[in-house]
């Protein structure tokens, strides 16, 4: 399953829900990715990889605690996908669909 695209995801960390954008394009050098916060903060995915219907990621973000270091894996089937979010504080669920 192809996770080519944009994509409006739900994050539900203790610190409330969080909405960021994944983009993932297809380049000569392999699948690549951005995370863009709702305010417009933009950081580099790292290590993005497909297995079949799995996607793994990890990010740098900032935010209320200060940097620090995601790490997601997900399942995509058609326009969603579900997942979870491997944070210093634990794991988190992570969901997303697929924008038009």
């Amino acid at each position: 399953m192809s996770a080519i695209g944009t994509w409006k995801l739900t994050i539900k960390s203790p610190m409330g829900t969080q909405h960021p954008t994944a983009t993932f394009t297809e380049t000569p050098a392999g699948m690549v990715g951005t995370l863009t916060s709702p305010t417009g903060e933009t950081g580099t995915v790292e290590g993005l990889t497909a297995d079949g219907d799995t996607l793994s990621w990890k990010a740098n973000v900032t935010g209320p605690m200060g940097a620090m270091l995601l790490a997601f894996t997900a399942t995509v089937e058609g326009d969603s996908l579900t997942g979870k979010v491997t944070t210093p504080m634990g794991s988190i669920d992570l969901t997303g669909e697929r924008q038009a």
